[in-house]
């Protein structure tokens, strides 16, 4: 079985940014037009969202665990709904290293399982251990002081899940 295309998306700096007010949790909340943005990569290569972002914790893809997530989960879930957008799974933190390390174990993982990622982009405001881990052709890098996700961006992941 083979897993076509994957969005690695962090969540703080791609789709709120420094000007972003706060949510009714009390957290930075998540921009109208970046989740525009989102939603035109998806339309555009049909890749799945997996989470490499803080957010992640206490979120969960079995729908048997969804009454036990965290009310930040569940404020990303209905977020991303109300734009036909749905998350396919999250990304588990290495123990040794850091958003990279855990995204080439993701890949390990699945490829124990029979599976592989033919496309993928990661979506980060940081730089991390991309370049350490080889993952640098693969992120488009935002900024949460110049606006986290913007159209060009967006274009870039396009055409980034679209030429492998």
């Amino acid at each position: 079985m083979l897993y076509a295309k994957r969005l690695f998306l962090d969540i703080d700096g791609v789709l709120n940014c420094s000007s972003t007010g706060y949510s009714p949790l009390g957290v930075r909340d998540i921009d109208e037009d970046k989740l525009l943005l989102l939603r035109e990569i998806i339309d555009a290569t049909g890749a799945k969202i997996a989470l490499i972002s803080s957010w992640k914790d206490g979120w969960y893809s079995d729908p048997n665990k969804k009454a036990m997530q965290s009310e930040t989960a569940n404020y990303l879930d209905e977020r991303f709904a109300k734009h036909g957008l749905k998350i396919f799974a999250k990304v588990p933190d290495s123990d040794y290293g850091g958003r990279g390390k855990s995204i080439q174990e993701y890949f390990d993982f699945l490829k124990s399982q029979g599976k592989i990622v033919t496309h993928f982009a990661i979506l980060d405001d940081s730089v991390s251990d991309y370049a350490k881990m080889k993952l640098s052709d693969h992120l488009v890098k935002t900024s949460f002081y110049r606006g986290g996700l913007t159209k060009e961006k967006a274009e870039k992941v396009i055409a980034i899940l679209k030429e492998q």
